[in-house]
């Protein structure tokens, strides 16, 4: 009976309870109101994050390694190579490095080359020099719908 229950425990412990995470930043002030949507990968070695933000008249996309820095663009060295894999094409595009070397900012044609290819349901590659993830659009568009337009909020906390 203990083994069944640590058998239980442990299979609870390695389910994945959904890929994308929304967290809504209210304000008093509209132009302050922000939202944040990520997407964790499973792999922390070789694996990438990736997360949006958004405010009143905004869009940014970061992606993001924990286990080491991204190697720069020997070109430039302020950006990395990001390559971008979809079913019917791929993009190769150069972001934006920030300090410390494991974040990047995606610019605007890997943002929209990404964002169309979640909202239709297709899955991508995201690929950086010793990094990749494949990236699962289940639950995608609930979450971006969620992102942009929270719901109600009420004026005070239950604790």
């Amino acid at each position: 009976m203990q083994a069944l229950i640590l058998l239980l425990l442990f299979l609870s412990a390695c389910t994945r309870h959904g890929c994308w995470q929304v967290q809504n930043l209210p304000a008093r002030e509209l132009c302050f109101k922000s939202a944040r949507l990520l997407y964790r990968s499973c792999d922390r070695s070789c694996g990438i994050d990736i997360e949006l933000l958004s405010g009143p008249d905004f869009l940014a996309t970061y992606i993001q390694v924990t286990s080491g820095y991204i190697p720069c663009n020997p070109e430039n060295p302020a950006t990395s190579k990001v390559i971008l894999r979809g079913a019917t094409r791929t993009l190769t595009v150069d972001a934006e490095r920030h300090a410390g070397g494991q974040r990047l900012s995606l610019p605007q044609a890997a943002q929209e080359f990404f964002l169309t290819a979640l909202k239709r349901g297709e899955p991508f590659c995201l690929e950086l020099e010793g990094y990749s993830e494949v990236v699962d659009s289940a639950g995608f568009c609930p979450a971006f719908a969620q992102m942009a337009h929270p719901g109600l909020r009420l004026p005070f906390h239950c604790f």
